[in-house]
């Protein structure tokens, strides 16, 4: 049997790297996703415990993250008063878990209500999930 040659060796290599790159790429990103979850849950812990919602602010590490802290505050202690925190105004809806609520009070001043209504329900069934279900997930592990 013949021995490979440095090109076949080098052929082999790249398509190998090729393979399990990506694999690797993946499974790390994961990782740092369920890291950062589980610092996120950590910091809204401590906040739920000490009261002091403004802790929401000192989170760098993820962009949208400051908002979902507040968000993830709410929906642990039932209080719509951080939606005051946040720019987004689908905070009070989310924490509610009331799509109608949220509605009825981003709608009220719109000349078209339908459109309103159907565009404000897009953001709001999307942004609710992630946002709840990063929550729940993160408080019921």
């Amino acid at each position: 049997m013949k021995k490979p040659t440095k090109n076949q060796m080098l052929v082999l290599i790249i398509v190998l790297s090729l393979i399990l790159l990506p694999k690797i790429f993946i499974g790390i990103k994961g990782e740092i996703y369920n890291h950062n979850l589980d610092k996120q849950s950590q910091l809204v812990e401590e906040i739920v415990n000490s009261g002091d919602y403004t802790k929401c602010f000192d989170v760098r590490d993820i962009q949208s993250f400051r908002e979902k802290c507040f968000i993830g505050v709410g929906i642990r202690t039932k209080d719509i008063s951080v939606c005051q925190y946040t720019k987004n105004n689908l905070c009070r809806g989310i924490i509610q878990k009331n799509y109608s609520t949220c509605r009825e009070s981003l709608c009220e001043d719109s000349a078209d209500q339908e459109k309103c209504s159907s565009e404000i329900q897009e953001q709001f069934i999307g942004m609710c999930k992630e946002v709840i279900d990063d929550w729940n997930n993160a408080y019921e592990s």
